[in-house]
């Protein structure tokens, strides 16, 4: 499967836009919607005879896959055994009504990957693609925001994206999960109605509490940016000085220690560490480490090999790959 080029992975998430106005407008600042488009756009990244497939055959573990309904997740007692999915009792209750989620598709799933690939290479940051099959009417997770940016894909049927009004985060860090019931949600702002071929970017912290319209399959590619505060704390980590006052204690009150001469101390050893040219190496590691770290494709390497050593019997011999 030959790598994703930036032209069709602008296509696939931004249609006829193109990435140098979506840095300037929608980038960590508003939604983007695509949509009007022919339903068969995403084709080359997901079918749902693959994602069949997946769950008639592969025996899924516990961690990549859930189970949803009425805004709850189910108990995986229910549809596991062995630290394994059930695959026939996974279609029983999807059958009933309940969601079926799939997180990291794109370990099992070529066409994800390589779209997966493509959005890490152009975002120079980790990327993760979800699959959420909602049987009609269905609602799998309360309102909520998520701490990463979002590209949404409607890979089949219809779903309402009802959006909220984000007035007490609205740039969530990493670790600052959604609580339901004590992260405020505010009013709605709007509700868009996604149809086969769409596609939505949502910047990290935007509201939203996605509902079926008939029987929906959609793509959820998550791109985790790193952000300022975690370029600093990891500059902070690798160069700190032994020496440094930021490595001094707080001493309590009671101790008699000048803590205001501590803390003007420590401000200025992180004036002096903390200095532009010092963080852009650190802001460009992510991106460095998944150019290190990328591997190539490895389809077809097998009947490589056994064409290599030549002496493969006939019923094992290699054919021509997919």
């Amino acid at each position: 499967m030959t790598p994703m080029t930036e032209r069709e992975l602008e296509t696939l998430l931004l249609g006829e836009g193109g990435f140098p106005d979506f840095w300037q407008t929608s980038w960590n600042r508003q939604r983007t919607w695509v949509r009007g488009r022919d339903p068969s756009v995403f084709e080359s990244c997901v079918t749902l005879d693959e994602i069949d497939a997946l769950i008639s055959h592969t025996r899924l573990p516990l961690g990549n896959f859930d189970l949803a309904y009425d805004q709850q997740p189910l108990d995986k007692n229910v549809y596991c055994r062995d630290g394994l999915i059930v695959p026939a009792r996974v279609f029983d209750l999807h059958r009933e009504g309940v969601t079926i989620i799939l997180r990291s598709a794109h370990f099992w799933l070529p066409g994800l990957d390589r779209l997966r690939r493509a959005a890490e290479g152009m975002f120079g940051c980790p990327v993760q693609a979800n699959v959420y099959l909602t049987p009609p009417d269905n609602q799998s997770t309360p309102a909520h925001w998520d701490t990463h940016d979002l590209f949404v894909l409607q890979i089949a049927g219809a779903k309402l994206w009802p959006l909220f009004a984000n007035t007490g985060n609205p740039r969530p860090l990493v670790h600052e999960r959604f609580r339901p019931g004590i992260a405020p949600v505010g009013a709605p702002t709007q509700t868009l109605r996604l149809e086969s071929g769409d596609s939505l970017y949502l910047p990290r912290g935007e509201i939203h509490a996605p509902v079926s319209v008939g029987y929906s399959v959609h793509v959820a590619l998550g791109v985790s940016s790193p952000r300022w505060i975690d370029v600093a704390l990891q500059r902070l980590a690798d160069t700190l000085p032994p020496d440094s006052p930021l490595r001094r204690p707080v001493s309590p009150e009671a101790s008699g220690v000048d803590r205001a001469a501590d803390a003007a101390a420590a401000a200025q050893a992180l004036r002096d560490l903390l200095d532009a040219p010092g963080l852009l190496p650190h802001a460009a590691a992510p991106a460095r480490a998944i150019a290190e770290g990328a591997e190539a494709p490895q389809r077809g390497r097998l009947n490589s090999i056994v064409e290599e050593m030549g002496e493969a019997p006939a019923t094992c011999r290699p054919t021509q790959p997919a």
